[in-house]
C-alpha cells in the first residue's frame, strides 16, 4: 500500500496523519506516537493553543474516515489493535468489536501487526510471575520495549493469553 499523508482535521497545518498508521508534527517533520503497543497515545496543540489527548486509531480514522457516527467506535480488524493501517480500521459496533477480538484472540491467529504471538506472551508472563527477572531485561530477551512488558503485566495489553 502506497503510503498517503493528509492534515488531521482541526489540526491543519500542525499535524498529519499517513494512511500507514503514522502521525507526525508537521513542523518539526518528526513522527510522534510510535509505540506499536494498543492504545497508543498522541497529545497534539489544536490552532486555538490548547492541548488535547487522543487515540491515535481515532487519529487516523477521523482523517481518512471523517467523525466517527453516533453509537459508533473506531474498531480494529484482523491484523489486530497494534496494527493503525486504513485498511485494518473501520467504524462499527461495540459488538462487532468484541466479536472481532473473540476470533482475533483464539488459537490459530496469528498477529500479522504486532511483534510478539501468544506463545511469548505466556512466556513473558510466566517470567514476571516468577519474580526472578525484570522488567527491562525480560524486554531485551524478546526485543521489545519495557513499556510493553508493563503493560502485559498490568494487563492492558494481551489480557485473554
Amino acid at each position: 500500500m502506497e503510503e498517503i499523508w493528509k492534515d488531521i482535521p482541526g489540526h491543519e497545518g500542525r499535524y498529519a496523519a499517513s494512511s500507514t498508521g503514522k502521525i507526525k508534527n508537521l513542523k518539526t517533520g518528526r513522527e510522534i506516537a510510535k509505540r506499536k503497543y494498543p492504545k497508543a497515545i498522541c497529545i497534539l496543540w489544536d490552532n486555538n493553543g490548547k492541548k488535547r489527548t487522543w487515540l491515535k486509531h481515532k487519529l487516523i480514522a477521523l482523517t481518512f474516515f471523517g467523525p466517527c457516527p453516533d453509537g459508533l467506535i473506531v474498531c480494529h480488524g484482523p491484523r489486530g489493535r497494534c496494527d493503525n493501517s486504513i485498511d485494518n480500521l473501520s467504524y462499527g459496533t461495540h459488538v462487532k468489536n468484541n466479536t472481532t477480538d473473540y476470533e482475533r484472540d483464539n488459537p490459530g491467529y496469528v498477529s500479522t501487526g504486532c511483534k510478539l504471538n501468544r506463545s511469548q506472551v505466556r512466556v513473558i508472563k510466566h517470567l514476571i510471575n516468577s519474580k526472578n527477572f525484570r522488567h527491562k531485561d525480560i524486554a531485551k530477551i524478546f526485543f521489545v520495549t519495557r513499556e510493553t512488558i508493563s503493560a502485559i503485566a498490568q494487563k492492558r495489553i494481551w489480557k485473554t493469553v
